[in-house]
């Protein structure tokens, strides 16, 4: 296979096995609030601006999420050090936690469609996901 039909795949499949997954757990949460507490989680604190930026989402969109998980409090805004006019979001302990169990919830809802895999296919993934979370995300 290709390369680029092999990355084209895995980029189709990866969003079509997400929706089911999210689809199997009945959660109501839109993906724009997980997007973001998985962006904190990982990365870590973020202007509004840049979380828009990542997440491809408009400057309003991205402040109307961020202001959800405030109210939930799943994320906290401080002033950012280098600049008074601007602040930082970062996740809350419950933000992280939220995550988890996302993550989990989604794993739980997988792990009988994905029953008849062996410990070939499993390694696959598992080898899958170790390259991914490898690529180094600076601007080149």
């Amino acid at each position: 296979m290709e390369r680029r039909t092999a990355l084209e795949q895995l980029l189709a499949q990866s969003h079509r096995v997400t929706r089911i997954a999210a689809a199997a757990t009945g959660s109501a949460t839109p993906s724009s609030h997980r997007s973001v507490l998985a962006l904190l989680a990982r990365d870590g604190d973020h202007r509004v601006g840049e979380i828009a930026a990542e997440l491809r989402l408009t400057q309003p969109g991205a402040t109307q999420v961020v202001t959800a998980l405030a109210e939930e409090g799943l994320v906290e805004r401080c002033a950012d050090p280098d600049d008074g006019r601007a602040t930082r979001v970062s996740i809350t302990p419950a933000g992280r936690t939220s995550v988890d169990h996302w993550r989990r919830d989604l794993s739980d809802a997988l792990s009988p469609m994905l029953g008849e895999l062996d410990d070939d296919d499993w390694a696959a993934i598992a080898r899958t996901a170790a390259l991914l979370a490898s690529i180094d995300r600076s601007p080149r």
